[in-house]
C-alpha cells in the first residue's frame, strides 16, 4: 500500500489471491481498506485499475531469506 500526497490522494491496494477479484469486490475491498484501515472518511473513488501480475515461485523455495551476518 502506498499513498502519494497531492491535491488528490492516490491509494494503491494490492491483494494476492489465486483468482482475481471482480471489479465490484475489488471496490468493496478498497473502500473497506480506506475507511477501516486508513481511517479516512468522505472520499471518492475516481478510478480503479485492475491487473494480474505473476510472482515466480518454485516448489521448496523460500520467499524470505535472512541476511548473512
Amino acid at each position: 500500500m502506498s499513498i502519494a500526497p497531492t491535491d488528490r490522494d492516490l491509494v494503491q491496494y494490492t491483494e494476492f489471491s489465486r483468482y482475481p477479484l471482480t471489479v465490484p469486490a475489488y471496490e468493496r475491498a478498497l473502500r473497506a481498506y480506506i475507511g477501516e484501515v486508513l481511517g479516512l472518511g468522505g472520499f471518492t473513488v475516481e478510478d480503479i485499475e485492475q491487473g494480474a501480475g505473476t510472482i515466480p515461485a518454485r516448489a521448496g523455495s523460500r520467499a524470505a531469506r535472512s541476511s548473512p551476518g
